[in-house]
């Protein structure tokens, strides 16, 4: 006997086997539930019924998904596609003239067809329409009839001359009971484009003393006598109709809990059919309001959730070059991000053809968005609904909710890449790795847990947990300490959960049959050949809600890791291109970084060759900032601006602090990027009592390594002496000593080991500090840097000042690095170690020297 093994180094052999006994056990089991229903079908569906639920595994109440589709038939002038669990029904509607009828002069037509054919069900044969099929038409054209929810007279043109008929075609493409629920609502979805009332109709069946919510071609079957079907209709709150089937009686129970199981269906069915509510990243209206408004067209890119689009990028347009249009910036973003609309600077609502045509390549929603910004800066949004346009309202979506909502899914593996040292062949064989991907024929694994994630074709699903465990509660179980502390002070932290990929390594017993193929045969040709043979390291994000279930997950990660394969192969093939490289022998191994800018709030993804200088590749970079409308005086996109998903020492602990609305006339200014806090005693280095100076140096440091301007390491304490003494400054008695530094030497260590320019401030007395904020505030907003300050024994990090220049009153936002204890968030903050201090902080009588490093122009 074949079994289905998976190749990985991480996947213990216990797992494997474990896998593959659940997946046999699993489709046994299918296998054997198949046999009874079609041996004992009455005995089967009673022992399922007495014990509280249902054969597909549903509650009694419970309603299967529904999926919406409008505008699905171009050719049609209306159209949706509806699928409520396996139960598919499309609806066309067509609009012709005629007379109306003597008796009704002024009323117009409204025809209803529904065709139940052989390609839905075994039940239905060829022919002319089944009694079914008939009753189902006439039910639907009740309906729509009996709750007024189009008024028959506004199809009226002239009185007895002429009004619209409304040809209403509904074909059912596969049937699983509750076919009239599904008739209604894509028959009503149709029609929202003409009229905005709506009716609903929820189908149960009540099957002795028990209401069977929505159900299946397979349950309507097995009541049958015994039973009776209830359809009841509603129209904007308000029960317009109620359908019996079936002999038997109902209870005043079972009619008053159907009634109120349809209506609360409705409000849902309802929700479907309408645009998506809107949410905008804080970050993008920001980006927005500075965007010089000369710029024409941009597009917008977001997510959606719980039947809300989060819009959280965006990027200009400038249609020149075909490799960077929003098709490639979309391989740089994080897998479930879109394109979801289009942003243009004007006041008008006219649309050219190249907008449109990104309209048009909106998948994510059926309703793109549209958003116009005036010269003052004014938002407006738009739903683009039946080729008409419909302004909405938004919520701004504050940066610590996207933080806390959202998390990232890193999927981190490595392929072997074998094939042949030319362009067709790298296309060929990633193509056949993505293929393979796609097909299902991986699973993946939640580092840290015993959760693995399988395709639909397996049975399986999720193994580990159950199925509708939320992304959310997982992270939460395997980091609860972690969880309890968010309560607390809260960074604006990325929230990252590592998964791992594993490949199928033999082939499926159930899935490949035995065939008759052909004998191989191979022909041979005598050439100078060249092969490519390389490890491929995929390393790819995925941005979900925490809400979302495991069992979700699985074609996010397949997506994510198509995505990866794409950069990487265009990098390959970038290099093929080159002189030189024709055979392979100069290939360098793709590298893959990913850039969290704070302007943006989401990650960017590149794709680089190994080695290659950062200078070498500005013109990409420069492109990259122009098309996301960053700013080009400083790096974002090089490889020290790389994020670093493992640090164990403080990031920016300053976010945590609770930020209280500003008085009128101050203002603030901060350090502009990420830094790590340095302190006392990390590291396992003893420096408590001399170290401060060294330890704010380090913290510097870090933030020009985070911005990119530097990937020197971070100096030691020793190294940060030898510095000192190669230069002259210090005896070589100063290495390995106690000895305290101060602001110059900060400066003399910057220049040596980064080529960084300071400026020193002098400061006679702790209260001549007041006289320098203007120039504090000025260094902020153009450099950004964070600022030593040295007097009398202590050395201090400013990373912020708040002013307000009319009463002169100045508050320092300071980063202590005589702190001593671990890295904690919540003390830090408490206890006062990061936080904010008025001017009384400093020592009146002390002399104090601040060292400001300068930045230069770069990218």
């Amino acid at each position: 006997m074949i079994t289905t093994k998976y190749k990985t180094a991480s996947l213990p052999a216990q797992i494997q086997s474990m896998s593959s006994v659940k997946t046999k056990m699993t489709r046994a089991v299918k296998f054997i539930k198949t046999l009874n229903t079609l041996i004992h079908p009455g005995k089967f569906f009673n022992d399922y019924i007495s014990r509280d639920i249902r054969p597909d595994g549903r509650k009694f109440n419970d309603q299967r998904n529904i999926k919406l589709n409008v505008n699905a038939i171009k050719t049609a002038d209306a159209s949706a596609v509806v699928k409520c669990g396996n139960t598919t029904v499309v609806c066309g509607i067509k609009l012709e003239l005629a007379k109306p009828k003597a008796e009704e002069p002024d009323v117009g037509f409204l025809i209803t067809n529904v065709e139940l054919l052989p390609l839905c069900s075994s039940k239905f044969r060829p022919g002319p329409p089944s009694d079914h099929a008939q009753v189902v038409s006439n039910v639907v054209s009740d309906i729509v009839t009996n709750s007024k929810c189009i008024d028959m007279k506004d199809l009226c043109i002239v009185p007895d001359k002429l009004s619209w008929v409304l040809y209403c075609d509904m074909v059912c493409l596969d049937y699983d009971g509750s076919v009239v629920d599904a008739c209604l609502i894509t028959l009503m979805s149709s029609l929202k484009s003409h009229q905005d009332t709506f009716t609903c109709a929820w189908f149960t069946h009540c099957y002795k003393s028990v209401t069977l919510t929505d159900p299946t071609a397979y349950e309507e079957e097995m009541c049958g006598g015994v039973g009776a079907n209830l359809i009841a209709c509603w129209n904007k709150g308000q029960l317009c109709g109620v359908f019996k089937f079936g002999g038997s009686n109902l209870s005043t129970e079972n009619e008053k809990e159907t009634l109120a199981l349809a209506k609360q269906k409705s409000k849902l069915v309802e929700k479907l059919k309408m645009s998506p509510r809107l949410k905008i990243s804080k970050y993008v209206i920001e980006r927005l309001s500075k965007i010089d408004t000369n710029e024409t067209t941009g597009c917008l890119y977001g997510l959606m959730y719980d039947s809300t689009l989060l819009v959280v990028g965006l990027s200009l347009e400038f249609f020149e070059d075909e490799k960077n249009t929003y098709r490639q910036l979309l391989l740089h973003l994080p897998a479930e991000i879109e394109l979801c609309g289009v942003v243009k600077f004007t006041g008008s609502l006219s649309i050219e053809s190249k907008p449109k045509e990104i309209l048009q390549n909106v998948d994510i929603t059926d309703n793109p968005l549209f958003i116009i910004i005036n010269n003052e800066k004014d938002i407006k949004a738009h739903f683009l609904v039946h080729d008409k346009f419909e302004e909405t309202p938004f919520e701004v979506l504050q940066p610590e909710d996207l933080w806390k909502q959202f998390t990232y899914v890193r999927l981190n593996t490595i392929l072997p890449l074998t094939c042949e040292a030319t362009m067709t062949g790298v296309k060929n064989i990633m193509q056949n790795k993505r293929k393979k991907i796609a097909s299902g024929q991986v699973s993946f694994h939640i580092d840290g847990s015993s959760v693995y994630l399988f395709g639909v074709d397996s049975d399986v699903g999720v193994t580990g947990t159950s199925v509708d465990t939320d992304i959310g509660e997982l992270i939460d179980s395997l980091n609860p300490e972690q969880s309890s502390k968010k309560k607390k002070n809260i960074i604006n932290k990325v929230e990252v959960m590592p998964v791992n990929l594993v490949m199928k390594a033999t082939k499926d017993m159930f899935s490949d049959k035995l065939v008759k193929t052909a004998v191989k045969m191979m022909t041979t040709q005598r050439k100078p050949a060249f092969c490519i043979s390389m490890p491929l390291r995929v390393d790819t994000l995925a941005l979900v809600h925490r809400n979302t279930k495991l069992s979700e997950l699985y074609n996010v990660l397949v997506e994510a890791t198509c995505r990866s394969l794409k950069l990487l192969e265009s990098v390959l093939l970038e290099q093929l291109g080159q002189e030189g490289i024709g055979d392979g022998a100069g290939l360098r191994l793709p590298e893959t970084f990913h850039y969290l800018p704070q302007e943006l709030g989401h990650f960017i993804t590149r794709v680089v060759p190994k080695d290659i200088p950062d200078e070498s590749m500005e013109k990409e970079r420069r492109i990259l900032h122009e098309q996301l409308g960053l700013s080009v005086q400083r790096p974002i996109f090089r490889r020290g601006n790389a994020y670093n998903f493992i640090i164990s020492k403080l990031v920016n602990p300053h976010e945590a602090i609770t930020v209280h609305s500003l008085k009128p006339d101050v203002r603030v200014a901060s350090v502009r990027g990420r830094y790590i806090y340095y302190h006392y005693m990390q590291d396992n280095f003893n420096d408590d009592g001399w170290g401060c100076a060294y330890r704010s140096m380090q913290t510097i440091f870090s933030w020009f390594r985070f911005q990119g301007y530097t990937s020197v390491e971070i100096p030691t304490h020793r190294e940060i002496q030898q510095c000192l003494v190669n230069i002259g400054d210090k005896p070589t008695s100063f290495l390995g000593s106690k000895q305290w530094i101060g602001s110059t030497e900060v400066m003399f260590c910057l220049e040596t080991l980064l080529g960084v320019q300071s400026r020193i401030i002098f400061a006679n007395t702790g209260s001549e500090l007041l006289n320098y904020t203007p120039e504090l505030v000025h260094h902020f907003e153009k450099h950004g840097s964070p600022i030593m300050i040295g007097g009398g024994v202590l050395a201090h990090t400013i990373i912020g000042v708040e002013y307000n220049n009319i009463t002169n009153e100045t508050r320092y936002l300071i980063l202590d690095p005589h702190y001593t204890g671990v890295d904690d968030i919540n003390t830090v903050i408490s206890k006062g170690w990061c936080g904010w201090k008025n001017s009384d902080f400093w020592n009146k009588t002390a002399h104090y020297n601040l060292c400001l490093p300068q930045t230069k122009p770069s990218i």
